[in-house]
């Protein structure tokens, strides 16, 4: 996983499977729109959701089976991000 989705009101991690839908669906049509990957936190207030992207390459970086994206880079751990703010 290269992302962390919270809550934009609580700062709670969002585990509900929309959520990641979303996010997967929302990084498919960045990439589409704008040739790379999205980095950093992007919010949707109307979701009351923020996706903190990693941006771990270029948007043509090889698919796997399972629609994730192959990279070399890691992910962004959910350990010592901090309470769900992203700067």
């Amino acid at each position: 996983m290269d992302y962390l989705v919270f809550s934009l009101s609580s700062g709670e991690s969002e585990s509900c499977a929309e959520a990641h839908v979303f996010t997967r669906a929302y990084r498919a049509a960045w990439r589409v729109k704008h040739g790379t990957e999205p980095t950093g936190a992007h919010q949707i207030a109307a979701l009351d959701l923020v996706i903190h992207f990693s941006g771990l390459g270029p948007a043509r970086a090889r698919a796997v089976h399972d629609g994730s994206v192959s990279h070399d880079a890691g992910t962004v751990p959910a350990a010592g991000y901090g309470v769900g703010r992203p700067t």
